[in-house]
């Protein structure tokens, strides 16, 4: 559902990527953090399509199951195993390689 910036707070999460002139501010699955929401206000962005938002509203502010999709992280997964394949025994890079997964297992709700 859209928000209007003055309704939006961080930890929403983005239903649709946020683009303004071509250029992609906040991307759909990501978390909203204060510093997303100053680069929204500073590019004038009217308001955000929001996860959940409609059935938290018609359910009395219960919290929107959210779809897990296994299958775009498993693709992503495998993505990241690829690039990283020639960093074995690099400490810096296999904590890059540990943040990377982390980040794609938030995005799309795997444990």
């Amino acid at each position: 559902m859209l928000k209007s910036l003055e309704e939006i707070a961080p930890g929403m999460v983005v239903a649709s990527d946020v683009t303004v002139k071509g250029l992609t501010l906040v991307r759909a699955g990501v978390a909203l953090t204060p510093e997303h929401i100053l680069a929204l206000q500073k590019w004038k962005v009217s308001s955000v399509d929001l996860v959940g938002t409609e059935e938290e509203e018609a359910g009395g502010g219960q919290q929107a199951d959210i779809k897990i999709d296994r299958e775009k992280y498993d693709k992503q997964a495998a993505r990241v195993e690829s690039l990283f394949a020639a960093s074995a025994g690099d400490d810096q890079l296999s904590l890059l390689k540990a943040c990377v997964f982390q980040a794609y297992r938030e995005l799309y709700r795997v444990e």
